[in-house]
């Protein structure tokens, strides 16, 4: 029973550390400029798909080190909000996961 809810915890954890990475703009941590994918810059309509799955890894690989992106997908909702889709493995327990967030 601790066993699982240790797993649990740790997919929680790192959940919710994606969810603040992506969701936090460049600049609004102290000492951290390039934290953050600043969503508002991305979805402009300047930005192919593409360029925020490449955003997306960039962050994740550097600010969430107990996981591997292994694919983003990135689907538009409306005009100015999509949905990313982050496809990874937590490093520790070698297990897929895969998380669907609004940007």
């Amino acid at each position: 029973m601790l066993v699982s809810l240790g797993i649990t915890d740790t997919v929680e954890s790192i959940r919710q550390c994606i969810r603040v990475i992506l969701t936090t703009s460049k600049g609004e941590v102290p000492f951290r400029p390039r934290f953050g994918l600043s969503p508002e810059d991305l979805l402009d309509g300047r930005k192919k798909d593409v360029d925020i799955a490449y955003a997306v890894i960039e962050q994740l690989e550097r600010y969430e080190k107990r996981i591997k992106v292994k694919k983003v997908d990135i689907k538009a909702i409306d005009d100015r909000q999509k949905s990313a889709t982050i496809h990874y493995t937590i490093l520790a327990q070698n297990k897929s996961d895969l998380l669907n967030i609004q940007l």
